[in-house]
C-alpha cells in the first residue's frame, strides 16, 4: 500500500523516513530551517554559482601548499657549503637571501646547484653572469656561480611552468666594490627536491649566512 501525500504543512522531519530518492522538485521555498550535519563527500558538482554568502571560519592549520615557507639563517663561515633537502613536490619557487658571504682566497667565487630525489645535478646550466671587473659572458657549466665579490645578495629560482622542470634563476648581489648579477636556465629532468651551495674551489667559507624561502 502506499500513501500519497498532498498537503505541504504539518510534516514534521522525525516522521519522514527513506533514503529520499523518492523526493524529487523540491524546491528552496519549501525548505526551512537548518539543514542537518552531512558529509562533505556527498557533495558532488556543486557549482559557484550555487555559493553565496560568506564562508565560515575555518583552522588555518587546515591549509596545506598556500603561502610561503621560511627557513632559519643558517650559518656557513667555516663550512664548505650546505645543501637544502626536502622541498615538496610542486614546489614552483626558491629565493636565497644571503650575506657576509666570503669564500676563501682570492677568487671569493661560490655556485648553487640543484637537484632531484636521484641528486644533485651536475651538468646542464646554461646562464650569462658579470661582475664589476669584467663584461658578461655566457656560461655552459656544472653549476651555477655566483662571480667575485659578491658578498650580499638574493638568488631566486622560477619553475618555468607547472608542467615543467625546467627552473629559471636570476641572482643579483655586491659588496663594497661592486655589484654582479646572473641569469640562466636548467632542465632538471625531475622535481626539485633541494638545492646546494658549495664553493668554487678548496677549503672553507670564511664566513656567510643564508636562508631558504620557497612556496
Amino acid at each position: 500500500m502506499s500513501i500519497e501525500l498532498n498537503g505541504t504543512t504539518g510534516i514534521t522531519s522525525p516522521n519522514l523516513t527513506g533514503d529520499g530518492s523518492g523526493l524529487t522538485s523540491l524546491t528552496s521555498a519549501n525548505l526551512t530551517g537548518d539543514l542537518p550535519a552531512i558529509s562533505g563527500s556527498s557533495l558532488t558538482s556543486l557549482t559557484s554559482a550555487n555559493l553565496t554568502g560568506a564562508l565560515p571560519a575555518i583552522d588555518g592549520s587546515a591549509l596545506t601548499g598556500v603561502g610561503a615557507t621560511s627557513t632559519n639563517t643558517y650559518s656557513i663561515g667555516s663550512t664548505t657549503g650546505m645543501t637544502l633537502t626536502g622541498l615538496p613536490a610542486g614546489v614552483m619557487w626558491v629565493d636565497i637571501p644571503f650575506y657576509d658571504v666570503w669564500p676563501p682566497g682570492s677568487s671569493r667565487e661560490f655556485s648553487l646547484r640543484l637537484g632531484t630525489s636521484g641528486g644533485v645535478k651536475a651538468t646542464g646550466y646554461d646562464y650569462y653572469t658579470k661582475n664589476y671587473v669584467s663584461n658578461a659572458s655566457r656560461n655552459f657549466s656544472t653549476q651555477f656561480e655566483i662571480k667575485s665579490g659578491i658578498s650580499a645578495g638574493l638568488a631566486q629560482f622560477r619553475r618555468v611552468g607547472a608542467d615543467t622542470d625546467i627552473w629559471s634563476v636570476m641572482a643579483v648581489g655586491g659588496h663594497y666594490n661592486g655589484i654582479g648579477d646572473l641569469g640562466g636556465y636548467v632542465n632538471l629532468g625531475g622535481e626539485l627536491t633541494q638545492i646546494q651551495i658549495l664553493l668554487n674551489g678548496s677549503g672553507s667559507f670564511d664566513s656567510g649566512n643564508i636562508s631558504f624561502n620557497y612556496g
